[in-house]
Order: structure tokens, then C-alpha cells, then sequence
């Protein structure tokens, strides 16, 4: 009998069991398990992928500092990169490696990158506390996070890194993994690896360790700002005792030795509240490094490098604690009336100021012979400032320039020291050949002494006298003989082109007034300054060298000779004579400087090694304090870094007496050789003349002299000497009846 389409079919209550029948339900749970396989070998394909774009040498990139060393190789100070020290892993503690284990990755022998026990433990825990209160990372997926950034706290992140880290087993070996580690890891405070954390905190190299430093430093990982030992000792200590307990369970350390370390102090080290390295030198030598010498800036990053400078640093702090202590002293005065370091100290809050209230100073100290930057002090604190005053500051020079005036006069045959100058008061028609408005500049002690010896003028500072010095050698050599020992930028910044720049009317930093005076030292050869002797890369080899050979004649050697001939004499009887009173005992000579109502005080001065330049005055360029000469302001401060200098081994001999000197009659008015009608004036001096300047010296032509005094060898010739060509008697000034036929012609 046929059925009807729409009766139920045979076995029709059964149809299901028929359809999920065991063969065809294994055949789901296969397609489903395969196809979860293939999802999941395409997940481990994409992120092995994306793995195997890490570039593996970065891991033993890390970011080094720099260490500076000084001119005696000790350590001063630290740049760039991480406040870190890299080392091998046989090179520090057991106890560390044993307590490192033990509290961040037990089976680290055993596993190959992944603790997937861990791993199931910590998402049981984390499913039981609904939040993430445990992670599964070893010691190499933390490497592998820590060396590539892998910070964020998603899946994708973790997958990455697991799949990484899978990469890293089969590469490098486990010790080399460890040591990476133990090198990148960072221990809170700013401070990077084992050895920087070890020295940091328990002052001894991680070779060291106690058991109870190192299972410290061990337990501090996992939250090293909370549980620094500088911020926060017991909870320091209390990760230390977790990690003792636990190498105790796992058998790496005995009941008793584990009840000793905790018993034992940790001898913590108290945090600087102040970098040492932090001061205006080691700010100039990170200044110099960037411009002038790493200009690669994997350098800079990277750090690693070994600086060897020329600072040294017995004179750095004598220069530092000399200029503290002797402005102290100044403010202390009755007549200083502005505020006080110590004033602005007690209200100052964390942050950098470009101007600061109180008086200021700078220092910098130059070997004679090398120009190698022995001390430079930039300022007074260089936490309320990082204004480096030695080197950007731009202050009035006034009458330490006087000296490179009687130099240019000197040079140029002009004058010699016994030549007699006016020091009576300039009239105002004396210098109005220069377009200028009437100017008559006055002496500081506003007296007018006559006609007297040229070498007085610059011994005793005399104004008048050196401006009229300036007029003999001539404005434009004076200018050309400043912009050649770099005291201003001929084409951007040259000096002034009036007689104002005799007495020192413009402005120049510390550094390239000291750079000049080392010119006047050395014989008139002005070397190059320069504050890096050599630096080595990581491997020990050399980058480069200083150049150091570079240097420049300023002046003749009997130039300078003369020059030096008068600042011996200021330190013996001139403005800097109460040297003397203050324990300078040994030969130099120097030159004091004033500005304008005692803005500015100055002392520039040599010995047979050194030369320093001091500089006091105030950020707003306000006057300091009624009587605030140089000999008061900047002379203590000079004399005190120059006698702990010679304390350190930088001899202060007799200053070298240049070239030998011949003996010469001169004539007193002109600077010229003598000949008859000076006799007949009465104006005839025998003078010792420097070898080398007694080339194109001419008669004398006020008086119209047509003898030579002298041998035959020595009379001047027609040709331009080295000195340059030289017009031989002055042009009569017409006279009244000359202007007249002039005006018939």
C-alpha cells in the first residue's frame, strides 16, 4: 500500500539519533578539531612571522653611560645613555644569580622560553580573583618585553612575545640570557643592571654581595620604585626576607644561613641629594662632546663610550669652593645691598633659573702650553642655574684688554716701555678725527699724574695713558690685534670702531679672555683650548684625538715678553700688589679689570704653567657694591685657585724672559731709535730691546735724527720687516702759508 507524501517516514522518530550517530559525530569533533588546529597553526605562523622581524642583536644594545675621566684618569662624572654598567655574568655574586631564580623564574634551566605551568596557574589565579594579580612571564619573555618594548597588556602583545621569546631559546644560549638580563634589568632610582644597582645602594661591586644585599636587589624587580631601599628600606628588607625563604624552600641555602643574612644590616648607602657630576664643567664637556665630536647619534644613545679630559679634578674643586667661599665673604660686606646666595637658597623650589639675584662668578684655568681646559666653574650653584657663565657670557671687559693695547703698540714699534705718554686729561679735539662726540675718558681715582713711562700706564691702570698709547698704535691694529685672539667676531660682532675699545668698551665670555692672556704666557703663541684629550668606544678602541697641535701666533715673542714685563710689575707694585698680603708667593704676572660703576670686576693672571681668568658680577648687570674693584671682587678668588694649583703639582716658576735683549739708546718722546737731535732734547733712555723687535725700527722722527747708533748689523732697512712696512719720518703738518699757495694752485 503506498503511503502518503505527507505520513510519517519509517524510523521517523529516529532520525536524529540516525543523523548524530557516533561516526558521524567523531566526523564533527575531527572537522572542528581541525579546523581549530588550522586556525591555531595560522595564529602560530602570523606571530612567528611577526617574531622573526626582531633584529637579535639588539638585545645586547643596551644604553651605557659615558664615562669622563680626568687628566689623572679618575672617574668625574657620567653622560648620555642609562645610568648603567654592563658586566659578565661570572662577574658577579652566586647569591645574586641563586636569589634571582628563585624569586623570578624557578625552572629557568628547564623550560624552553614558556613556563606553561606557570603560565595555567596564573590564569587560574587570575580567573579566581577576576583581575590580573599574577603573571606567568619568565625570565626570558621579560628580556624579551624589556629589550623590544613590548609593554602593553593586550593578547596580540603577549603572543608576540611569547612566539619571541620561543626565538631567543633557540639562539642564545641560557648563561647569555641571564647576563642580558642581569644587565637590562632595572632596579628603580634611575639605575639600570646589577653592577650601576650594587654600587648605588651598597657602594662595592655586585661581585660583592652579601646573601642579604643580593637577595634584596633580587626582591626589589618586580616594584623597584616602590620598594627602592633609598625610599623605602623595611619594605626593601621585607622583599629580601621573602626571597631568603624561598631559596630556603628550594633548597639553594640552609635554615641558618637564610636567619643570618636577615639578622645582617643591608649597609644602604644614602641617596645624593646632589650629583656631583652635575657642574658647569661636566655641562661643558657634554656641550663640547654633541657639537664637536658625536655627532653620530648612536653615541649619544647608546653611551658606552670612555672620555678622557684634560679637567683637572684637585683644581675644579678648589676653583669651585674658592669662588663659594670668597663670594660669601662679599655678600657678608656692609656695603653689598642685593640678595644673597643664602637668601635665595632658603626659598629656591626645584627648576632652572637664567638670571639669579645674588653675586655671581666664573673661573677657568688654562695649561699655558696646550690650552687644555684644567677647571672651568661656570657659575655659583648649578642647581638654581645652568647658565654657563664661563662660556656664554658676555661681560665689559674694561682694563684687561689694556694689555693687548700696549701689545698692538709694542708690535708696532710704536712705543717701548720707557717711552714717555701723557697722562694728563684727553681733550675732547684730540679725538675728533673719529666723527665722535666729545669724549674725554677719566682715570678710576679721577687724579692726573703728568707725563710718565708708558710701562706705568699699564702697571698702575691709567685710562688717559692708555688711550693715547691705543692712538700711537693705531685704532685699526689695536681692533685687528682683538679679533685675532678671538675676543670678537671680526664679521659678525667686531669691536668697536672707536678709541672706547682701548679701555676695554666692549663685551667678551671668560673663556676667550683667558684663551688671549695664555697668548701673552706662551711666548705669544696662543694655543687652541681644548677640554677632550681622547675618546674610546666600548672595545678600547680609539675614536679619535685632539688636535691639539693647533696654534697661533698672537705676537712676536719680545712683544709679549714686554708686555709680560709690566704685569709682573702690577703683581709687585700695580693694582694687583695685595696678592701678596694674601698668600701668593710665587712669580706671575696679572691684570686687574673694572667697569663702570663696579659692574663688573675682573683679574686675569699667569704663572710659568697656568693661566686663570676670574670674573664677579652680577646676572643684571646692576652695580655690585661701592669699591668693588677687581683687585677685591675677583683677585681673592684667583689667588686661591692658583695656590691649591701649585698645591697639585703645577709649578709657578720665573716667567720665561723671551728672547735676549739688546741694549739701545731709545728716544723717550718717539719710541725710536736715538740720534743726534735727541741728545740735543735730552731725551734719550738706554732701553733693553727684545731681538726680534729691533728689525725695522727707524731713527727717530720728532727729531729728524739722520745718525744710526748702533753696528752695522743693525740698521734698518728700507725693505718692510717682519713687523710690516714702516713709513720712515712723519709728514710735516702744513702750515699757513702752505694752506694758502694750496689754495692758489
Amino acid at each position: 500500500m503506498m503511503r502518503a507524501p505527507w505520513s510519517t517516514p519509517k524510523y521517523g522518530r529516529r532520525g536524529w539519533r540516525t543523523w548524530f550517530g557516533p561516526w558521524r559525530l567523531l566526523l564533527t569533533l575531527g572537522f572542528l578539531s581541525g579546523l581549530t588546529a588550522l586556525v591555531g597553526l595560522g595564529f602560530f605562523a602570523r606571530y612567528a612571522y611577526l617574531a622573526s622581524h626582531f633584529d637579535l642583536d639588539a638585545l645586547g644594545k643596551m644604553p651605557e653611560r659615558t664615562m669622563v675621566y680626568d687628566v689623572k684618569g679618575r672617574l668625574i662624572g657620567r653622560l648620555h645613555g642609562m645610568n648603567r654598567i654592563t658586566i659578565p655574568l661570572d662577574k658577579t655574586s652566586r647569591h645574586f644569580i641563586d636569589a634571582l631564580v628563585a624569586r623570578e623564574d624557578t625552572s629557568f634551566f628547564e623550560h624552553r622560553g614558556v613556563d606553561y605551568r606557570g603560565v595555567a596557574r596564573a590564569v587560574v589565579r587570575n580567573l579566581k580573583d577576576g583581575e590580573f594579580v599574577q603573571g606567568a612571564s619568565t625570565i626570558s619573555m621579560q628580556l624579551a618585553r624589556n629589550s623590544y618594548g613590548l609593554t602593553e597588556r593586550t593578547l596580540h602583545r603577549k603572543l608576540v612575545e611569547v612566539m619571541l621569546t620561543r626565538r631567543i631559546e633557540r639562539s642564545v644560549a641560557k648563561n647569555k640570557i641571564l647576563e642580558l638580563y642581569i644587565n637590562r634589568i632595572f632596579f628603580g632610582s634611575g639605575i639600570y643592571g646589577v653592577e650601576r644597582a650594587s654600587q648605588a645602594y651598597f657602594g662595592k661591586p655586585s661581585a660583592a654581595l652579601t646573601l642579604g644585599q643580593a637577595a634584596c636587589l633580587a626582591g626589589i624587580i618586580r616594584s623597584p620604585n616602590r620598594f627602592s631601599p633609598f625610599d623605602n628600606p623595611e619594605g626593601a628588607k621585607g622583599e629580601r626576607d621573602t626571597v631568603l625563604n624561598r631559596m630556603v624552600l628550594l633548597g639553594y641555602i640552609s635554615d641558618w644561613e637564610a636567619a643570618a643574612a636577615k639578622a645582617a644590616s643591608l649597609e644602604i648607602q644614602e641617596e645624593p641629594t646632589y650629583h656631583w657630576q652635575e657642574n658647569y664643567a661636566m655641562d661643558f664637556v657634554r656641550r663640547y662632546l654633541n657639537e664637536s665630536w658625536l655627532r653620530d647619534q648612536e653615541y649619544k644613545e647608546d653611551g658606552g663610550l670612555k672620555v678622557y679630559t684634560t679637567l683637572d679634578q684637585d683644581v675644579q674643586l678648589a676653583a669651585e669652593e674658592a669662588l663659594r667661599q670668597r663670594l660669601d665673604a662679599l655678600e657678608a660686606l656692609p656695603e653689598y645691598r642685593h640678595p644673597t646666595h643664602a637668601q635665595f637658597a632658603a626659598r629656591w623650589r626645584e627648576g632652572d633659573a637664567l638670571q639669579t639675584p645674588y653675586l655671581q662668578g666664573s673661573v677657568v684655568v688654562l695649561d699655558n702650553d696646550t690650552g687644555s681646559v684644567v677647571a672651568l666653574v661656570g657659575g655659583r650653584d648649578y642647581r638654581h642655574s645652568k647658565f654657563n657663565r664661563a662660556l656664554h657670557a658676555k661681560r665689559q671687559v674694561g682694563s684687561v684688554f689694556k694689555p693687548f693695547v700696549y701689545a698692538a703698540a709694542y708690535e708696532q714699534g710704536e712705543i717701548l716701555p720707557k717711552t714717555r705718554i701723557s697722562d694728563d686729561r684727553i681733550q675732547p679735539y684730540e679725538l675728533n678725527h673719529y666723527g665722535l662726540r666729545p669724549w674725554s675718558p677719566r682715570n678710576s681715582d679721577r687724579t692726573y699724574r703728568g707725563w710718565r713711562e708708558a710701562e706705568y700706564g699699564l702697571i698702575a691702570s691709567r685710562n688717559t695713558m692708555t688711550v693715547r698709547v691705543g692712538e700711537r698704535a693705531g685704532l685699526e691694529s689695536v681692533r685687528q690685534l682683538g679679533h685675532a685672539a678671538n675676543l670678537a667676531d671680526p664679521k659678525r660682532n667686531p669691536l668697536p670702531e672707536s678709541p672706547v675699545v682701548y679701555i676695554g668698551a666692549f663685551e667678551a665670555p671668560l673663556l676667550q679672555v683667558t684663551s688671549a692672556y695664555s697668548a701673552l704666557a706662551n711666548g705669544g703663541i696662543r694655543p687652541q683650548w681644548h677640554i677632550i684629550r681622547s675618546i674610546e668606544d666600548r672595545g678600547g678602541v680609539r675614536l679619535d684625538h685632539v688636535r691639539s697641535g693647533f696654534k697661533q701666533r698672537l705676537l712676536q715673542e719680545g712683544t709679549a715678553a714686554l708686555v709680560t714685563q709690566g704685569l709682573e710689575a702690577v703683581m709687585e707694585s700695580g693694582t694687583g700688589a695685595s696678592a701678596r698680603n694674601l698668600g701668593w708667593e710665587w712669580p706671575a704676572a696679572g691684570k686687574t679689570g673694572t667697569t663702570d660703576d663696579y659692574r663688573d670686576g675682573w683679574f686675569m693672571g699667569y704663572s710659568s704653567s697656568l693661566t686663570c681668568g676670574v670674573w664677579v658680577g652680577l646676572d643684571n648687570n646692576q652695580p655690585v657694591m661701592p669699591g668693588g674693584y677687581g683687585s677685591k671682587m675677583a683677585l681673592p678668588v684667583w689667588v686661591d685657585v692658583m695656590k691649591k694649583a701649585v698645591e697639585h703639582g703645577y709649578p709657578a716658576e720665573h716667567l720665561p724672559p723671551g728672547p735676549s735683549r739688546v741694549p739701545m739708546e731709545v728716544c723717550l718722546q718717539s719710541g725710536d731709535l736715538a740720534a743726534g737731535g735727541c741728545h740735543q732734547a735730552g731725551a734719550v733712555a738706554r732701553e733693553l730691546i727684545p731681538e726680534d723687535l729691533i728689525d725695522g725700527r727707524v731713527l727717530c722722527r720728532e727729531h729728524g735724527g739722520r745718525n744710526w747708533a748702533g753696528p752695522a748689523a743693525m740698521r734698518p732697512r728700507d725693505v718692510p720687516g717682519r713687523r710690516g712696512p714702516r713709513e720712515a719720518p712723519r709728514p710735516r703738518r702744513p702750515g699757513v702759508m702752505d694752506r694758502i699757495f694750496g689754495w692758489l694752485r
